[in-house]
């Protein structure tokens, strides 16, 4: 008999418990019932207003993690040995259970370059974030030069003011760094930055940001250089052509051009008349002698425009930064003094610059000029007078006796540098029949806002070159800048820092002149690239020095100008 196969034992007996068949080839088994599993409900993609509304009311879903599964794949390597991708991935995604928004494959970020930073914060040294394998130093030894320079440029510029903030030592010490790494190698570097830490400790301490000592090596070596260069530099008569003021200019700058009528010099002093002072305002009987020397209480300074809260500007005092209406901080006597033409004639008499008397090898076509005024019985009086030539070479330096019956009323110390005139030998006259030996009236007198220097010393001069016209302020005449603004700003060189003690006529009078050299140097340059020149009182002006040749010639005759 042969072996059943079973081909029907997994099918159920048609006539179950009445079947007779024995064996029967069909299954007896009772039936496992199993409940069906429904089937999951299609999810609905949703629209295009729902997304938005999704992402805009809901957080961003935390990033779907997909499996990918490649398919027919040759190697257990999902690409082949070329490097290549494979030629076809199937991606499964596993939705996440707190969303059902549309998987959102993650983009590869694109690469940013960023620049290289040298540290977080801003109130220690600076932190070196080089490339160690690009560096030809150790970044140990990088890193510890420049915490050192930090420590040095950092108390350097202690004193400056307004406070730069720490960022000005920071940035110089990363370039004073980067000087040294470019100019040295690995055995080199240590000694070289040694020297630059010891060059720092000998520096001047600046007190502003346009100091000379301020910048790292190179810096300073080319601010010395160019001071130098401009120091070295002769001016001539030819290079201010251009720079020399009109008869309109002088007249709209305030400079005496004619002598008013009258023999002048009738009212030498006041002594014992009322007068109204020129700080405090209170009227005063002016006295020789005897009188209070603390009686006035007023500002030394000038009052400036500062902001204040709530965008407002109010005037502040410089000397002691408080508001206009405060009351002075320095006290003092009752002084006074006069600007018109008629009043200081009355005092001391006008004239034209005396011909020149000296050997003619001697004479200047170029000096600068300067002078210091303390207040007298007379008003306002020349006190001392300074002049150099076109190289800065002192001419003349003479302290000036007052006119007889004159006396002080205050030095003015804080500005004149003066505190006796005991030394002086000549008086106004005798100072310039002096300098008469080395000018004459061509001469071109250098100054910065010389029309009051011209006025003390009762000079009528035509041929003048002012600094404060040569480098005019934005707000126009009769607004000008401080000399020692225009040299810090131009030269970056500090004049007038003595305080209390006061001004040097030979200072200001030398600044005056690199002032010039400086614009010359700068009018030669653009003139060597071709550039038209347009900067100066006269500028593009061929009758800048024309128009005043016929006054010149009158006086070289010494007959009176019209």
């Amino acid at each position: 008999m042969f072996k059943p196969l079973g081909l029907f034992s997994d099918i159920q007996c048609p006539e179950k418990l009445a079947c007779h068949r024995n064996p029967c080839p069909f299954s007896h088994k009772d039936p496992i019932v199993t409940q069906a599993r429904p089937s999951p409900s299609p999810v609905r993609s949703p629209t295009a207003r729902e997304r938005v509304v999704q992402r805009k009311a809901s957080p961003i879903p935390a990033p779907v993690i997909a499996k990918v599964i490649p398919a027919k794949r040759r190697s257990d390597s999902p690409t082949g040995g070329s490097g290549e991708p494979p030629r076809k991935l199937k991606a499964v995604a596993t939705p996440s259970p707190a969303s059902t928004s549309p998987i959102a494959w993650p983009q590869r970020p694109v690469p940013v370059p960023v620049p290289v930073p040298v540290s977080g914060s801003t109130t220690g040294p600076p932190v070196l974030a080089i490339n160690a394998a690009h560096s030809k130093i150790p970044m140990k030894d990088r890193q510890t030069m420049v915490s050192r320079l930090w420590d040095e440029f950092n108390r350097l510029y202690a004193a400056i003011r307004p406070d730069p903030g720490p960022e000005l030592a920071r940035d110089h010490a990363l370039k004073q760094e980067a000087e040294a790494y470019d100019k040295t190698n690995k055995l080199t570097y240590r000694n070289a930055v040694i020297t630059t830490l010891a060059g720092l400790k000998k520096r001047a301490v600046p007190t502003s940001v346009s100091h000379p000592s301020v910048g790292t090596d190179s810096q300073v070596s080319a601010k010395q250089r160019e001071q130098q260069s401009i120091t070295a530099l002769v001016v001539t008569a030819s290079d201010l052509e251009a720079a020399v003021l009109t008869k309109e200019d002088l007249v709209k700058w305030e400079y005496i051009v004619k002598a008013p009528d009258g023999q002048g010099g009738e009212r030498i002093a006041d002594e014992g008349l009322v007068r109204t002072c020129e700080r405090c305002r209170t009227e005063f009987v002016v006295k020789g002698e005897g009188f209070d020397t603390t009686e006035c209480r007023f500002h030394w300074a000038r009052p400036r425009m500062q902001k204040v809260p709530g965008g407002k500007r109010e005037k502040f005092y410089a000397c002691c930064q408080s508001n206009d209406a405060s009351e002075g901080c320095q006290l003092g006597a009752h002084v006074f003094r006069e600007t018109s033409a008629e009043e200081l004639h009355a005092r001391h008499a006008f004239s034209i610059t005396l011909p020149f008397t000296g050997v003619k090898e001697k004479m200047l076509d170029v000096v600068a000029l300067d002078c210091e005024m303390i207040y007298t019985t007379q008003g306002m009086s020349c006190a001392r007078v300074t002049v150099v030539d076109g190289r800065g070479d002192e001419v003349l330096d003479e302290l000036v006796r007052l006119d007889e019956g004159v006396k002080p009323l205050d030095y003015n110390t804080r500005f004149s540098g003066i505190k006796s005139l005991e030394a002086a030998v000549l008086d106004l006259e005798g100072v310039r029949a002096a300098l008469s030996h080395f000018i004459g009236p061509g001469t071109i007198i250098i100054g910065h806002a010389l029309e009051n220097d011209l006025k003390t010393m009762r000079m009528l001069h035509y041929h003048v070159v002012d600094t404060a016209v040569l480098f005019p302020h934005h707000a126009g005449a009769p607004i000008r800048h401080a000399l020692r603004e225009l040299v810090k700003v131009h030269l970056g060189q500090l004049i007038q820092t003595a305080g209390a003690e006061g001004h040097s006529s030979l200072e200001d009078a030398i600044g005056a002149l690199n002032l010039v050299k400086f614009w010359v140097k700068r009018d030669r340059e653009k003139k060597a690239a071709g550039i038209s020149t347009g900067t100066g009182a006269g500028a593009g002006n061929a009758k800048a020095v024309d128009g005043t040749k016929e006054e010149v010639k009158k006086a070289e005759n010494g007959s009176p100008v019209s």
